[in-house]
């Protein structure tokens, strides 16, 4: 009698063990789980942190003056770089290099991703890697020309001949510091002033024996950029928080007989409150390089510009820019008395 209970005993125990394993496998997963989402929940908060920092950061850079602002960019970027790598060490499989884009492509090919987008995506994430090893991975360059308005820096660091866009012109690759996003942003009116020289030389004048001269004025609106890539740090990591990064193209080359110009791009800040300031940036006898001009005698040589006497420009009511210089200087020192 004693045998025949001894079979449903081990039965209930085999029972009893497996509904024990099953517990303690269910257990395990969800401590598993919950370590996950803890991990997640500590490696976003400190990520958001170090967005945060360098956005900061950023803002501020964006006001250094010119003579001091290269070594502030080159420190904003190192110690952006520094915190993304310390964040990397710790979760390593978290901040893979160039896995937004491979991601992406990755979904393009299982057909969850639209190809053409990714294809898009892949161009501009491509200049993005360009901008970063060219320019700022170093931060240690100096810009063609920069400005600063409303805690805004528009900074162009490379302007060249592309036919990009469909038609032949000038491409300028620019960085705007302590930006809001885009749609906050409206720099869109881009004025140009300017001056060449003739052969021809004044005759009389405190200029004689001095190349003629005409001056001509040229207003771009809209002026947008053909690229902007204005969050690039959700796309690749080590770049600053607050740094866009895009070009322009289809800006007129300039007339081969250029010398030197007056540039000025202005527009509006929308704060978050939705208030509209007015922003302008200027750059007073920027030297027009000669990679920047048209071939002589072409399509960007204007014809109606003749060689005029200062005498005669003076009559159209164009102020010579050794008047202005005058002028400023005469200012500048009744401010000092």
């Amino acid at each position: 009698m004693r045998a025949e209970h001894e079979v449903p005993d081990v039965k209930n125990l085999i029972a009893f063990v497996f509904g024990l394993l099953i517990i303690a496998a269910g257990a395990g997963a969800m401590v598993f789980q919950q370590k996950t989402l803890a991990e997640e929940f500590d490696f976003q908060h400190l990520l958001a942190n170090i967005h945060r920092e360098t956005a900061r950061q950023t803002s501020l850079v964006a006001h250094s003056p010119d003579d001091k602002f290269n070594y502030d960019r080159q420190q904003l970027v190192r110690k952006h770089v520094e915190a993304i790598e310390a964040l990397r060490k710790k979760y390593p499989e978290k901040l893979q290099p160039d896995s937004f884009i491979k991601d992406m492509e990755a979904k393009a090919k299982e057909g969850s991703k639209d190809k053409a987008k990714t294809a898009e995506y892949r161009a501009r994430y491509d200049y993005l890697k360009e901008m970063w090893d060219g320019y700022l991975k170093s931060g240690n360059f100096k810009p063609l020309f920069s400005g600063t308005a409303s805690g805004v820096r528009f900074e162009v660091v490379s302007v060249k001949k592309s036919n990009e866009g469909g038609a032949d012109g000038l491409r300028w690759d620019v960085f705007i510091y302590g930006a809001p996003p885009k749609d906050q942003l409206q720099l869109s009116n881009f004025h140009v002033e300017t001056w060449v020289e003739f052969a021809d030389k004044e005759t009389s004048g405190k200029r004689k024996g001095q190349p003629k001269r005409a001056a001509y004025k040229a207003d771009y609106s809209p002026f947008l950029p053909y690229v902007l890539v204005d969050k690039p740090w959700e796309w690749f990591p080590e770049w600053p928080t607050g740094v866009m990064v895009g070009y322009y193209v289809g800006l007129p080359q300039w007339d081969s007989r250029s010398t030197w110009a007056d540039l000025s791009l202005d527009g509006t800040l929308r704060t978050l409150g939705g208030n509209l300031i007015p922003m302008k940036m200027s750059w007073k006898r920027q030297v027009i390089e000669s990679s920047w001009k048209g071939t002589p005698g072409g399509k960007s040589d204007d014809p109606n510009l003749v060689p005029l006497s200062d005498d005669d420009l003076k009559e159209q009511g164009v102020t010579l820019p050794e008047e202005e210089d005058e002028a400023a200087k005469k200012a500048a020192a009744n401010a000092d008395k």
